[in-house]
Parts: C-alpha cells; structure tokens; sequence
C-alpha cells in the first residue's frame, strides 16, 4: 500500500508539489491539503546560462531494440505571429491541455479524497501526459478538455516515479476509442536557455478553467526530494527552475516556449518566502525526460505483455501489483529491511502468517533492505505473480511463504 504524502519541512526551503487534493468526508463536509515537497539542494555553483544535455538510457525490449523508437508524439508548431503575445501563445496551446481528475480512497481516515491536476495531450488517439504524483494512489481518473467540455475516463498505462511521470489513456464512455484529438507541439528543453522566457499553464486551484502564468527559466540540473509523513523520499533530478506562479493544480501542465511548443511539465514550486515575494519559484520535468518514459510505456504496450514484464529499467507498465501492507526501513540494528507497521485487511499479505512489527527481508530472493527497496521488488511484477516472501519475525526465527500479489492502485 503506498503511503500518502504528508508535510514535512527540510531547513528553511519547502517545495510543494503543484497537485490540489480535496479531502470530502463522504456524505459531509470537505477540508483542503497540499501534497509537500521539500529541497534537498540549490546548485552549488551559478547555473549554466543553457541546458544540460539530458542523459537518457534506452530501455531494451526482447528483440534487443529500444522500446518505443517508432512512437509518434506530439503535432505540429502552432501558427503564430511574428513575436507573439502570452495570450497568443496560451490560445494555441489550450485546446491541446486537458484537466485531470482523481479519486483517491482513504480507507483509514473514511475520507474520499478529490485531486486535481492537468495534463498534455500527446496523440490524437488520446495518450496524456502528466506527473505520476497526479494520479498516484487514485482509485479511478477521468479527463476534461477545457477547449470542448468533453469528458474523457482515463486509465494510466504506465508511469515512473523517479521522473514524476505517468502515462494516461482516454477513452470515451462506454469505452469508444478516442480519435482526432490535437496533440500538443514538442520542443527541446536542452536548447533552452537562463532569462529565456516560457509560459505555464494549468488547473489551477482546481477551478477546471486553465490558467496562464509567464515567466523566465532561471535555472537547470536542480534537484528536489518529496518526503513523506513516514519518512520515505522520493528524489526528482535535472528539473528546470522557473520564475513563475507555479499553483496546486498545475502539476502535468505544460510549460512552453514562446513557440508554443512544450518544453516542460509543470511539477512543484518553492514555498520560500523569498521565492513567494519575488513572483513565485517552480520547477519542471524536462520534456525530454519526460517523453523518454512516454516511449518506454507506448513501446512496451504495444509489444505485448510478453516483452520483459512490467518493470522496463525504472519505468513500471501496466496494472500496480501490491502485497498490502504499510512499511518504513529499519537500517539501525539488524534484521535490515522493511519493518511492517500495518497489513491490510484482505489483501494478499492478509493469507499469510505475517504481522504487523515484522520485517520483510526478501521477495523471490531479492534482498530488501527497506521500504523502497520493497516497492521496487514489486513493482517488477504484474498483479496475480506468485512471490515468495521471507521475513523474520518478533521471535527472531526466519518466515519464508508464498504470495499471490492483489492488484493496487497506480503510482
């Protein structure tokens, strides 16, 4: 069960993921919170005046090619006037961003949480982009394109979370396939340069209406950490640092040029009063990176379930498996790896003999020495795999059982 995200302060310097969630006591009243991000590190030297190139690795299917090297994304450059507006440019680039939405359960507090993000549509067919903290633990995901007022009902096809990035399918009611959607121009983030100035648009506050906000690029290779209440951390690297009025709801939107091509996504901003008092500090995931997870996801899809399983280098595809329990790392005394603080009622890990202050120390003979590396273990594998779990129990005596895993939310 993947934890939620709680706020957590590092130093002086918070970042907040650009996400809205609304929790709504079902039947009740509703409360408002924030998914909180903090810094991990500013550059320590001046920021380079362009971008860094963007390593990627290729992720190699069966065949021995690179998945996804023949995926087509994105449409052609807007037509737009000599030196163009901001407004001209968010004209060209809105019918081709969508609103996403989410519901989240929270089965522990009866909450039913509503989230609010944006996304980029990629193919005509309906392939989205937006970050994975978007749609991370959401029961169900459904789209607006705000240009139209059609409502589309979304299932994520993949997603990295290292990247901040998940991959969306529309689709009609009913399940029709969509087609002849506008996909959004592409550009390079590596040809971007400091002062050069773009433009972010999103759901922002999560009002359904996309929101125009210009700004400058003012930096590149930053590094931010996103921990949660348990003290887990998630670690995004490479970001582009921006000058602009980056809001809870603009996460997934795209940052563009003033080509209107797309250059970023939309991911987090600083809630340093430093950053509050100059216009707002964001940051967003390079569009290079981002459309490298694209391409493992489409590439993957279409090769078939039979292409190397659902972990394709740190890109998951297809459903989430899960074990069903809530765990934090144990690294001060030994036994090392993920102590089991709670295990859900009827999930797969429900049928065993383990219990809750129990530490998890291998599945299918790989070693786990806490609770990312749990994640990892079983995000290698498709729900209904059978895994063998090892663990050492409060006698100290080691468990070994086997575990048909459940399918989980995504992300």
């Amino acid at each position: 069960m993947s934890p939620t995200r709680g706020p957590r302060r590092h130093g002086t310097f918070r970042v907040v993921a650009a996400a809205i969630i609304t929790a709504v006591i079902v039947g009740g009243a509703a409360g408002f919170g924030l998914e909180q991000w903090d810094s991990v590190r500013q550059a320590a030297q001046s920021p380079s005046a362009t971008a860094p190139a963007s390593p990627t690795t290729p992720v190699l299917g069966d065949a021995g090619a690179p998945l996804g090297t023949s995926v087509s994304l994105g449409g052609p450059a807007p037509a737009l006037p000599p030196a163009p507006t901001v407004d001209q440019v968010a004209a060209a680039v809105v019918p081709t961003t969508v609103t996403v939405w989410t519901d989240i359960p929270d089965d522990v507090a009866g909450l039913r949480t509503r989230g609010a993000g944006t996304g980029i549509i990629l193919t005509a067919d309906g392939v989205v982009l937006t970050n994975n903290h978007v749609v991370s633990g959401s029961q169900s995901v459904s789209v607006t394109n705000p240009s139209t007022g059609t409502d589309y009902d979304a299932e994520v096809l993949g997603y990295d979370r290292t990247r901040d990035i998940a991959i969306l399918q529309l689709a009609r009611s009913g399940g029709a396939a969509v087609s002849g959607l506008p996909a959004a121009a592409l550009g390079d983030a590596g040809e971007l340069h400091v002062g050069q100035p773009v433009i972010a648009l999103g759901n922002a506050g999560g009002t359904g209406s996309l929101i125009t906000s210009p700004g400058t690029v003012t930096a590149f290779d930053q590094s931010i950490r996103a921990t949660d209440s348990n003290g887990s951390t998630e670690n995004l690297d490479g970001v582009i640092q921006i000058a602009a009025d980056i809001n809870p709801g603009d996460s997934g939107g795209p940052l563009v040029d003033m080509a209107g091509r797309v250059v970023g996504i939309n991911t987090a901003k600083s809630e340093s009063a430093q950053a509050e008092a100059s216009g707002g500090r964001g940051y967003a995931v390079p569009i290079d990176d981002a459309l490298g997870v694209a391409r493992v996801v489409l590439g993957a899809v279409a090769a078939g379930p039979g292409n190397g399983g659902a972990q394709h280098g740190t890109v998951h595809v297809g459903p989430t498996a899960q074990l069903g329990v809530r765990v934090r790392s144990r690294a001060a005394e030994p036994p090392r790896g993920a102590v089991v603080m709670e295990i859900v009622p009827g999930s797969a890990a429900s049928s065993t003999p383990l219990r809750a202050g129990d530490v998890v120390t291998a599945l299918d003979g790989r070693r786990i020495s806490g609770a990312d590396d749990l994640s990892s273990a079983i995000d290698r594998h498709l729900p209904g795999d059978v895994v063998v779990l090892e663990w050492v129990d409060a006698a100290g005596a080691i468990q070994q059982a086997p575990v048909t895993l459940d399918e989980g939310l995504p992300g």
